[in-house]
């Protein structure tokens, strides 16, 4: 006895958009000490260590470790 196995169709669907946390306000925020990256308002602290502004933005972050 044999079993024949359909293959699996899924529908098309279109695909969920980008939020982009720019349009929120928030910017890339990095601290060297935990090594960590976030979105937040400039001067928050880290949600990690608690430093207040650690280090600006994502891209000074990004810089430096290349």
């Amino acid at each position: 006895m044999s079993t024949r196995v359909r293959p699996l169709v899924l529908p098309d669907a279109a695909p969920a958009p980008i939020l982009e946390p720019q349009s929120a306000g928030l910017v890339a925020r990095a601290c060297r000490p935990c090594e960590v990256t976030w979105y937040g308002s400039p001067g928050d602290p880290c949600w990690c260590c608690g430093e207040e502004g650690s280090d600006g933005p994502l891209r000074l972050f990004i810089a430096a470790r290349r």
